[in-house]
């Protein structure tokens, strides 16, 4: 029942009650008025209060029709509402049904009242509606509580309801648990079916998730291998000794490595976007135009090609372009291995210098031989040829004189053939000393350049000749103690007879491990680049390449520095270990 107008009249009843106290509280005492006009003044409040009560009495009717009307309403709702409503007492018996209820459970409404709720209750849900009921006497649950069962009707048939139950105190404060039932059974077929759709579904996913993920790791696995192949090519690519370029059908190149940019001397910013062409050198580009000719072709050609870098220095490579294959058969472009063969190129060029200069050399060393022949001939002829001719005839006349007048005179005249014999022993020295100096051998190098250097100054007095020693003799290894006397020697002969030096310093010594050998003139000089270098240029002079080539046949370094009215300077070094 609906207890809100019964509350709404007590609560009215308190405010007259109230107002009429409060009027009586201050109404004047009755000692302080004559009888008459009490008894006056009683009638009046009497009759106040008479229309009070009236007031009250109609209130009470008007609240009562309210109530009246608010009942019925109560009842038709909760008789037609669209679920099943009871109340249970807390000993699980049914106190109040509605009709939705009743047809629900299929029993005339006085064979449910007072009968237990867990007899329509399907006997596997029993023991889950009575725990209910304990935790609800036991007043330890929520006052509300919700739950699903089987619930069974009178012709035995069973439906599913889905409950919902308020505990509440009832007028005279007993627990009364209200019950709202739901018929849910096309729920839960429409659930079972969609249950048995969702796992016929997550059987599907499970089983397309399980191949997806199979597919994902395979994915995955393949990538790596891919990254793997991908790293490890360019690592290959990157770290390769041969330059790679990659063009597109238009010869644009689109990608170089490392080496290539290191052979060309440019950043691959300077490369990339460019024609391939603008790297070639003027001299090699029919040569490359060719190439690229014949791949279009189908002709994978090889050649050798200068490439260009920048401010024009360039480096010879072996190149041969070969097709860059797409999926569909064709071809996407060309790429092409560069490998460095500018050595080489130089090597052969050096080779073909070497050769010229061995044989131009091998000619002047032929006809150095032949005018050292003459030379000595001339001198053999013209010195000790006269001698021995003046020898043999003074012995000639002596012997004839003798023989004709044996006496003390012709004798004496035989004396005179000693000086020349002398003089023919002191020439046969000469050549021999110039020849090879036999003190070389017996008493060493520096014993024979400080002998040189004496005899010499002897003989070119207007040159004044220094020699600097600071190395002993046994610093000096054998072998190349000829080949120092050579240079100085050779030297020396430069210097006076082309440098008109004043002053030539001859200083040999020996620095850590090395030993150093320097001729120095203040003479006129000569432009050293266009006479001979240590670059490979041929000598115009046999003197100044038989000292490159008896310095370097000796493991040694040479270096000629001479300008112009700047005088010359000529240096040898050798490694005590070489």
């Amino acid at each position: 029942m609906d207890e809100e107008p019964l509350k709404h009249y007590q609560k009215r009843l308190q405010q007259l009650r109230d107002k009429a106290e409060a009027d009586f509280a201050q109404a004047p005492a009755l000692g302080s008025i004559s009888a008459p006009q009490a008894v006056g003044l009683l009638t009046h409040e009497l009759g106040v209060y008479q229309i009070e009560l009236e007031m009250q009495n109609e209130e009470l009717r008007l609240a009562q029709v309210a109530l009246e009307n608010s009942r019925d309403r109560y009842v038709d709702l909760y008789e037609f509402a669209p679920v099943g409503y009871l109340s249970i007492t807390n000993t699980g018996l049914i106190h109040e049904v509605n009709l939705k209820a009743v047809t629900m459970l299929g029993f005339n409404r006085k064979n449910l009242i007072q009968r237990r709720f867990a007899q329509f209750i399907a006997d596997d849900d029993k023991d889950r509606w009575y725990q209910l009921l304990q935790r609800y006497k036991r007043g330890d649950s929520e006052h509300s509580y919700s739950l699903d069962l089987q619930l069974i009707r009178s012709d035995k048939s069973t439906f599913f309801a889905h409950i919902n139950c308020l505990q509440i105190k009832s007028t005279n404060n007993q627990l009364i648990l209200r019950v709202a039932i739901t018929n849910i059974s096309q729920l839960k077929a429409s659930s079972s079916e969609l249950e048995l759709l969702v796992r016929a579904r997550t059987l599907e996913l499970t089983d397309a998730n399980l191949r997806l993920k199979q597919e994902i790791e395979d994915r995955k696995r393949i990538e790596a291998e891919l990254e793997k192949s991908r790293i490890e090519f360019r690592l290959l690519v990157e770290t390769m000794s041969e330059g790679l370029m990659v063009c597109d059908n238009k010869c644009i190149v689109t990608y170089i490595n490392d080496r290539f940019c290191e052979m060309l001397k440019r950043p691959r910013e300077e490369i990339v976007g460019h024609a391939a062409i603008e790297f070639i050198d003027e001299t090699s580009q029919a040569a490359w135009s060719l190439q690229i000719a014949n791949l279009k072709a189908g002709k994978v050609t090889s050649d050798e090609v200068k490439l260009k870098g920048p401010k024009g220095n360039g480096i010879w490579a072996k190149v041969s372009p070969s097709p860059l294959p797409d999926l569909h058969g064709g071809t996407v472009g060309n790429f092409s291995v560069f490998t460095d063969i500018d050595e080489h190129i130089l090597a052969e060029y050096a080779l073909r210098v070497s050769k010229n200069q061995l044989r131009k050399l091998s000619e002047q060393v032929m006809s150095a031989q032949e005018k050292e022949r003459q030379r000595v001939s001339s001198e053999l002829h013209d010195g000790i040829g006269q001698t021995l001719s003046a020898v043999k005839f003074c012995v000639e006349a002596g012997i004839k004189s003798i023989c004709e007048h044996p006496t003390e005179e012709s004798f004496r005249h035989l004396e005179n053939v000693i000086p020349k014999i002398q003089h023919a022993i002191e020439e046969v020295r000469r050549i021999s000393m110039a020849l090879r100096p036999s003190m070389l051998d017996d008493i060493g190098v520096l014993a024979t350049l400080t002998w040189f250097c004496r005899e010499s100054s002897v003989v070119y007095k207007n040159i004044s000749i220094q020699l600097q020693l600071d190395i002993k003799e046994e610093d000096i290894p054998v072998r190349i103690k000829v080949v120092i006397f050579r240079i100085v020697q050779e030297a020396f002969n430069n210097a006076v007879k082309h440098s008109s030096a004043e002053r030539i310093n001859i200083i040999l010594k020996l620095v850590g491990s090395t030993i150093v050998l320097r001729i120095e003139d203040n003479g006129v000089g000569f432009d050293a680049k266009c006479v001979g270098s240590h670059g490979g240029v041929v000598s115009s002079g046999l003197g100044l390449a038989s000292m490159r080539e008896r310095a370097e046949l000796a493991s040694g370094i040479y270096s000629i520095d001479s300008t112009k009215g700047a005088g010359t300077k000529i240096q040898a070094t050798w490694h005590r270990m070489s």
